[in-house]
């Protein structure tokens, strides 16, 4: 494994969004059968996919190698 595969920062960030997903797709699809309305799955699908980019934005997984301290 390379060293840029081994930074634990990032996998800490994707089990993180995981986690955001999971729980915004299980309370989309809660609010999805309790009103019928399935804006409420759309809506905390794309809430939960933007949490990934971000966790991974923070942890720092978009910046080149040479601009790591």
């Amino acid at each position: 494994m390379s060293k840029e595969q081994a930074r634990p920062e990032i996998t800490a960030a994707l089990t993180k969004g995981m986690i955001v997903d999971a729980i915004m797709l299980t309370v989309g699809g809660a609010l999805w059968f309790a009103t019928g309305e399935m804006v409420w799955f759309i809506g905390a699908f794309i809430i939960g996919s933007l949490a990934f980019p971000l966790l991974l934005a923070q942890a720092g997984a978009f910046t080149r190698p040479d601009e790591r301290r």
